[in-house]
Parts: C-alpha cells; structure tokens; sequence
C-alpha cells in the first residue's frame, strides 16, 4: 500500500476538490521527469543484460571454446529436445533456464555432456552397447512416463 501523506484533517481543511487539483498539477509537472527516468531505466536494464549476456558467452567459451560450432548442430538441437533423465524435464527448458540465470558452468555441462555423449556413442559399437531389455509395449510406457514427467516438471517450474 502506499504512503498516505495526507491526513483526514487534510481533506477537511482543504477539502477533496483542492486536494483533487493539486494532486493533477503535481503529477502534470513530475510527469515529464518520471518518465525520463523510465527510460534510462529501460536503457540501463537493455545494457545490463546485453553485458551479462556478453560475460556469460565468455565464460562458457573459457570452457567449451567450440561451443558455437556446436550450437549449429542439428543433433546438439535434437538432443536438447530430448528429456533429461534426472531431472525429468527437456533440455532445453533447463539450459534457457541456466542462461537465464546466469549460470555458466550449467550451461557448458550442458555442451560437455552432449559432447561426452557423442564421443561415447562413436566409440562404441552399436551391436555392444547395452540395452534395455524391455517389451515394445514398456518402451512405449516408458516414453509416455517420461512425458509426463516433462509436463509436471514444466507445471512445477511455472510454465
């Protein structure tokens, strides 16, 4: 709520129509004022977040140097769009969620983990790789399990 500056005995002194006046004329003349300084803000919050954006690009590279060449992988996008198994929800979701925070180190595991995944997937064969022994119909549980575990993960982080 916020601060009453005028008093009951204010408004019965003054009465509600003068009150009402200058209230107008005070806002008519901070007006132009307010509204400067909404726009710096504006301007200040644009530029804050381009340099926070600029550092966090920095500092995934110090980790990940050839991140952007991985960005403009179809199967890095094809495996962001994949669920992640601990979290139960997409990829994607979580690393928009750590570039949005900040989060540099979040953000190149993301990129060292699809790279791990890919060097584990080219060195091993794919007759010797384990899998699952499960039915079609369990797979087919299983993908619907995780979809809905992606959904309540989206439900919980409010989206």
């Amino acid at each position: 709520m916020p601060n009453t500056y005028l008093t009951p005995e204010d408004e019965q002194y003054y009465g509600r129509d003068l009150i009402d006046f200058t209230t107008r004329a005070a806002t008519q003349a901070v007006a132009p004022y307010l509204q400067n300084l909404e726009q710096q803000n504006a301007t200040l919050q644009r530029r804050l977040a381009r340099e926070q954006r600029h550092r966090l690009d920095q500092q995934v590279t110090a980790a990940v140097p050839n991140w952007p060449e991985i960005d403009q992988n179809p199967r890095w996008h094809a495996w962001l769009s994949t669920v992640d198994p601990l979290s139960g929800c997409p990829r994607q979701r979580l690393l928009d969620d750590a570039i949005a925070s900040g989060s540099a180190e979040r953000c190149a595991a993301f990129f060292q983990s699809f790279m791990r995944e890919q060097r584990d997937s080219r060195s091993t064969p794919a007759h010797s790789r384990p899998r699952p022994a499960q039915s079609s119909s369990n797979a087919a549980a299983n993908q619907s399990d995780l979809r809905n575990e992606a959904k309540r993960c989206v439900e919980r982080q409010g989206g």
